[in-house]
């Protein structure tokens, strides 16, 4: 299942209130904007919502208003959702334009049963979204697709440490770890180790090579600074470490870079999702921060390569020039924020502007930097 669209709004006629445009998705979408424009808010939006869907949260929103649309197999599914509150008050699935689930306020709704062949009446605490708590792939299995798609959500914000300040510690009993946690890339390694051996190594040193990074090798040890705790610990602490080509010692995790590790992270992450078989769709925050131009142009460069190859949806949000630069404007999504409206621009609703600047023989940071869309709409 693909992310195809997303509406949201909260706070309607209130002093709070903002709202997000219809924003579309292809395979690969850059949605670029200028400070404060909305980049980051719109990746949390389709973050929440697969977490809600999930069960990993629950409606506590004083106001939320989600509206995404969907293609499975090349039918479409909608699924609305309004809290305000904490409470549900409206909640609809739709599948090819026919409503399957549909509840108001107090949890009371209609919900077609796949076994019965008909609709029957049902009734969910109203802090519940019923998506969820009816969950049951033998009467509703139209909902299994968008629970797969909200358990393959991933949420990296490129921008912070991904990771580089966490530690990992083993149990005798086993390791437990939630892939989607983007900040415990120390479990995720391992994992990969135990389940993939040398060809998850290579290919992670494979990918860093390919941004620049060139490692003789790469593990996990317990950090040399490590002191022995009194108590102590309930398992073995464990760190990330690297061996570049061109030195003679390992560099522990401490010691990496924040530019470099951010890649590191995200690789084998990425590398880890791919091994798995696990359809992915994958939201990255300020792609390319801290990096130099060659090492970002790259990286872009990579991730294009790795959608490719894979069954994965890539959104990704940035204001570097790099990276406009290395990403095809067909892909771009541009976020005007006009008071609390954030308005969307992209070839789907402004096709002849993007035509047009193809003729203007400037990059496509220009686009962005010379308000360009906005001169357009004088």
């Amino acid at each position: 299942m693909k992310l195809v669209s997303i509406r949201y709004s909260e706070y309607k006629n209130q002093p709070k209130e903002w709202s997000l445009d219809e924003a579309t998705f292809n395979q690969v979408t850059l949605i670029v904007g200028k400070n404060a424009s909305g980049k980051t808010r719109t990746l949390n939006i389709i973050n929440n919502l697969a977490r809600l869907i999930r069960g990993d949260i629950k409606p506590t929103y004083d106001s939320a208003n989600f509206d995404a649309t969907f293609d499975h197999e090349g039918n479409t599914c909608r699924y609305r959702l309004f809290i305000s509150n904490g409470n549900v008050v409206e909640e609809n699935f739709e599948l090819q334009g026919e409503t399957l689930l549909i509840r108001g306020q107090k949890g009371i709704g209609k919900i077609f049963a796949h076994q019965l062949n008909k609709e029957i009446d049902f009734q969910t605490p109203p802090s519940d979204i019923a998506l969820t708590s009816r969950r049951d792939n033998i009467q509703h299995p139209f909902f299994e697709p968008l629970f797969n798609w909200a358990s393959s959500v991933y949420h990296y914000a490129f921008g912070t440490s991904l990771g580089r300040d966490i530690l990992g510690l083993f149990k005798k009993e086993g390791i437990k770890f939630d892939p989607r946690n983007t900040s415990c890339v120390i479990p995720i390694y391992k994992h990969g180790e135990i389940e993939f051996q040398d060809s998850f190594k290579n290919a992670i040193k494979n990918d860093l090579k390919v941004i620049g990074y060139d490692l003789f090798d790469i593990g996990l040890a317990t950090p040399s600074r490590i002191i022995t705790t009194d108590p102590p610990l309930a398992g073995e602490l464990m760190g990330l470490w690297i061996q570049e080509k061109e030195l003679k010692g390992k560099t522990e995790q401490d010691d990496i870079s924040q530019g470099m590790f951010r890649a590191l992270s995200l690789i084998i992450q990425l590398n880890y999702s791919k091994m798995a078989l696990k359809p992915a769709c994958i939201l990255i925050d300020d792609i390319g921060e801290g990096l130099d131009f060659e090492r970002s142009c790259s990286l872009i460069n990579l991730l294009l390569e790795k959608v490719k190859e894979t069954n994965t949806q890539l959104v990704m949000t940035t204001n570097d020039r790099f990276v406009m630069n290395n990403v095809p404007l067909d892909m771009w999504t541009v976020l005007n924020r006009q008071g609390y409206h954030c308005k969307v621009i992209n070839i789907h609703n402004a096709k002849d502007k993007f035509e047009k600047f193809r003729f203007t023989g400037l990059n496509n940071f220009d686009f962005f930097a010379t308000d360009y869309l906005n001169q357009e709409n004088k």
